[in-house]
């Protein structure tokens, strides 16, 4: 199945002399507040001053801009969620769309780096969303305590490849030290940090869906996570930038299989280009999923090995 998922309609606010009210060619937009649908369905707003790939994507390529089939999977199964867990979450596009087609949903959306976060919050408030998204700036790990950050953009940019491991790919602009915690810690106990370092009250809600992306930290912040992860099954979609870690995250969580995401509409056994991020299913959920996905003509088998 072909995504169809997300485009850019047009500015939402006049900002610094933009002050577009028709719907415009993508090539002309570039800043202010654009107003994003993703499939088809509720719409949100997204600041970009030239500073957000996420947006930046959407004006280069629309609809298949930015991971077009991960977020039409993400879409369709947060409508059967009352609370989701962005990890890793940028700009807010997933958070953001979370709650535009689930208002009755609840994130809890981590962003370690200080630049970034500012943006996310501004997001939030730009949709009025502060009600449903507690934004949080931390790192989720394996240990609460402090890690260093890798910039490679700089303070004007907010790179999509900022990381806390180390790595030699890439010139550091800067490091930060940033605050860790693990997602366990936050979420069962969660009345130990409301209202303070978390806006929101979560209630007896469980887990539905999580997403990842944290650069190559995945198998830390997986690990800070057992706990939820054994009491709810989440679905899971996971950016895995090494393929040969697949299987070994794939072992160290009971009961749950992996299956890559084409972002041209399908998943896949076997890695295939364009693939980045990974749907993990586990088996007390499958059909429940499967149920789901359905009209995405998404072609999950009927039990997991």
């Amino acid at each position: 199945m072909s995504p169809n998922n997300g485009y850019i309609i047009s500015t939402a606010i006049p900002l610094v002399g933009v002050n577009e009210t028709q719907i415009r060619p993508l090539s002309e937009l570039d800043y202010g507040f654009f107003r994003l649908q993703i499939g088809g369905g509720s719409q949100f707003v997204m600041l970009s001053l030239g500073d957000c790939q996420v947006v930046r994507s959407f004006i280069r390529s629309g609809a298949a801009g930015f991971e077009p089939f991960s977020l039409s999977i993400w879409t369709t199964l947060v409508r059967h969620c009352e609370l989701a867990v962005d990890i890793g979450s940028y700009t807010g596009v997933y958070s953001l769309v979370s709650v535009a087609e689930n208002p009755g949903v609840r994130v809890v959306a981590f962003e370690a780096s200080p630049i970034t976060f500012g943006r996310l919050v501004t997001n939030i408030l730009a949709n009025r969303f502060d009600g449903h998204i507690a934004p949080l700036n931390l790192a989720a790990s394996n240990r609460s305590g402090h890690l260093d950050l890798t910039l490679h953009g700089g303070i004007y940019t907010m790179s999509s490849g900022e990381t806390l491991e180390p790595t030699g790919q890439h010139r550091a602009y800067m490091t930060r030290r940033v605050d860790t915690v693990t997602a366990d810690e936050i979420l069962d106990n969660w009345r130990n940090f409301f209202p303070y370092e978390l806006t929101l009250p979560l209630e007896d809600r469980r887990v539905g869906l999580i997403k990842i992306d944290v650069e190559g930290h995945e198998k830390s912040t997986l690990s800070g996570l057992k706990r939820i992860i054994s009491r709810d099954h989440p679905t899971m979609l996971i950016e895995v930038l090494v393929e040969s870690d697949l299987g070994e995250i794939v072992n160290s969580l009971s009961g749950y299989d992996a299956f890559w995401v084409d972002e041209r509409g399908s998943l896949q056994r076997n890695r295939s280009q364009p693939a980045f991020n990974a749907l993990f299913v586990h088996c007390t959920k499958l059909a429940e999923v499967r149920a789901a996905l359905a009209g995405l003509q998404v072609d999950l088998p009927d039990s997991l090995t």
